[in-house]
């Protein structure tokens, strides 16, 4: 594993453990990691539910993400695995 590799890890993980705490920024941050598959395997699922945790929370570029071009995307992908 390179370091920059092994510095997303990290960065995920620390993301991971502030967003299970109720951090809003941490859950974008996390859900903008599985969108893009950067720290960790892509996963649109897991996208979409922490960036829902962060828009309930009130962080608004995560309910813009939701409603904007993101949202089709992750639909799209979600019901040709269905």
């Amino acid at each position: 594993m390179k370091g920059s590799e092994r510095n997303l890890s990290r960065g995920f993980l620390w993301a991971e453990r502030a967003a299970k705490k109720g951090d809003a920024r941490a859950q974008y941050n996390l859900a903008l990691a599985y969108l893009e598959g950067e720290g960790a395997r892509q996963n649109l699922s897991r996208a979409k539910h922490w960036l829902k945790k962060a828009a309930n929370q009130g962080h608004r570029r995560a309910s813009t993400v939701l409603r904007g071009r993101v949202a089709k995307r992750l639909e799209r992908n979600l019901r040709s695995r269905s």
